[in-house]
C-alpha cells in the first residue's frame, strides 16, 4: 500500500508537468489552478500529509505551494475550495506538517477573516442558494477554516449566520433553495429543494455548528438550531438511510443514494454523530451509528476510488466512527477497493469515474491525490495533518 502512495507521489511531484498533463491528456479531468478540489492547493495538501512524516516530500510540497502564488492576486476569498481560501488551507496544512510558512499564513488568515466578515455583513441573503452556505462554495467551509485558524470573532459571526439559516419555520426550512440540485433537471424541481448532504446540504452547517460548540464558541439560539436541523434529518430518515434531497415539504423519498461523502448516508451520519457528541445526545449518535452500520451491510453503489463520491470518502468516514467488528471489516474492504483501482499504466495511477467516463484527474476531491491521501492515512493509523477538516469531517 505504501508503495502505491509513493508511486502516486512521484507522479504528482512536479507541478508544471502535472498541470500540463491535467490540461492536455486525452482523458483529462477538471483542472483549476487555485482549487482545493482540482488544482495546486489540493495536491499541496496531499504532500503536506506526506511531508509531516517524511522530509523527502518537502521539496514537492514547497513546489506546489509556490505554484499557487501567481494565481492569488486579485482573487477574493469566498468558499473554502476556491481562491485564496484554498491556498490558506493548503498553507496551514504545510505549516502544521513542517513548522514553516508562518508569515504567509498570517497574511492569508488576516485576508480570510476580513473577507469573510465583509461577506457576512454585505452579502448574506434573505433567500439563500446552496452556494451561500455549503461546505464547498459557501460560508460553512470558510468557517471551518477560520475555526482551525483560531479566528474566534469571525467564527462567532459565522455561527450566528448559520443559526439564522436554521431558525424556526412553518413548512419549509430556512435552507430550502429555489434551484435544482447539481446536475438534476430543473423541470423536476419546480419548487426548488432542500439538500440533506454533507457537501452541499444542511448536514455541513450541522457539523460546523457542532464543532463550534465543542470549541467553546456558542451564540444565542445555537443549540436550538442544531436540534431543528437534527429533527428535520430524522424526519427524513427511511430504513436507516437518507435521500440526497427532497422536492416538497413532507415528501417521502425512498431513494438509497450511493454511500458517499458528498450526498450519501455516510456524510450525513457523520454530521449527526458530531451533533450528538457536541450536545451530549446519545440517542443521536445511536441513530448515526445504526445508519453507518446499514451502509456496511448493503451494496455501496460505488465505483470511483476518490474522496467525493468514491471509496476513499467512505473509507475515511468509516475510520472516524467507534470501532466495531463490522465497521472494521467494512473499512478494510473500502481500503482494498481503493487499492484494487490503482492502475499503474494510467497517467496518475488512479482514474476518476466521472460523467464523461474514466478521467485522468490528479486532484484532491475526485482524483489520484485524494485516493492516495486516504491510503497514506490508513497506513500511518491517523492523519498527521487535519486535512479532513476540508471535508467537514473533523
Amino acid at each position: 500500500m505504501t508503495d502505491i502512495v509513493a508511486e502516486v507521489a512521484e507522479r504528482l511531484a512536479d507541478p508544471a508537468a502535472v498541470r500540463h498533463l491535467a490540461e492536455t491528456a486525452e482523458t483529462a479531468g477538471r483542472w483549476d489552478d487555485l482549487s482545493l478540489a482540482a488544482g495546486h492547493p489540493g495536491i499541496a495538501v496531499f504532500f503536506a500529509e506526506l511531508a509531516a512524516t517524511d522530509a523527502q516530500w518537502r521539496p514537492a510540497l514547497h513546489a506546489w505551494l509556490t505554484a499557487c502564488a501567481p494565481h492569488v492576486a486579485g482573487r477574493v476569498p469566498r468558499g473554502l475550495y476556491e481562491g485564496p481560501a484554498a491556498m490558506a488551507f493548503a498553507t496551514r496544512m504545510a505549516h502544521i506538517a513542517t513548522g514553516s510558512y508562518g508569515r504567509s499564513l498570517e497574511r492569508l488568515d488576516t485576508l480570510m477573516a476580513r473577507s469573510f466578515t465583509v461577506r457576512l455583513r454585505s452579502e448574506w441573503p434573505g433567500e439563500v442558494r446552496v452556494g451561500d452556505y455549503d461546505v464547498v462554495n459557501g460560508i460553512t467551509g470558510a468557517l471551518r477554516y477560520l475555526l482551525l485558524a483560531g479566528q474566534t470573532d469571525a467564527v462567532a459571526e459565522g455561527v450566528t449566520a448559520l443559526v439564522s439559516l436554521a431558525g424556526p419555520y412553518d413548512r419549509r426550512p430556512g435552507w430550502w433553495v429555489a434551484e435544482a440540485p447539481g446536475r438534476q433537471d430543473p423541470a423536476g424541481f419546480p419548487d426548488g429543494h432542500a439538500n440533506l448532504g454533507l457537501a452541499h446540504g444542511i448536514s455541513g452547517p450541522l457539523a460546523m455548528l457542532a464543532m463550534a460548540v465543542e470549541a467553546g464558541i456558542v451564540v444565542d439560539g445555537q443549540d436550538a438550531a442544531i436540534v431543528r436541523i437534527v429533527e428535520w434529518l430524522l424526519e427524513n430518515l427511511h430504513d436507516d438511510h437518507w435521500p440526497p434531497f427532497i422536492r416538497r415539504p413532507a415528501e417521502r423519498i425512498d431513494r438509497r443514494e450511493r454511500a458517499s461523502w458528498c450526498y450519501g448516508t455516510p456524510g450525513i451520519a457523520r454530521a449527526l454523530w458530531l451533533a450528538g457528541r457536541a450536545l451530549r445526545r446519545p440517542q443521536w449518535t445511536v441513530v448515526a451509528e445504526r445508519a453507518i452500520d446499514a451502509v456496511c451491510a448493503l451494496p455501496t453503489g460505488l465505483s470511483d476510488p476518490g474522496l467525493c463520491h468514491g471509496w476513499a470518502g467512505l473509507a475515511h468516514i468509516l475510520s472516524l466512527f467507534p470501532v466495531t467488528q463490522a465497521r472494521a471489516a467494512a473499512y478494510e474492504r473500502a481500503i482494498a477497493e481503493i487499492v484494487a483501482r490503482f492502475e499503474p499504466d494510467t497517467v496518475f495511477g488512479f482514474r476518476h469515474t466521472g460523467y464523461a467516463g474514466q478521467l485522468d484527474n490528479p486532484g484532491l476531491l475526485d482524483g489520484a491525490a485524494g485516493a492516495a491521501l486516504v491510503l497514506q492515512t490508513y497506513a500511518t493509523g491517523q492523519p498527521a495533518t487535519p486535512w479532513d477538516a476540508a471535508f467537514i469531517l473533523g
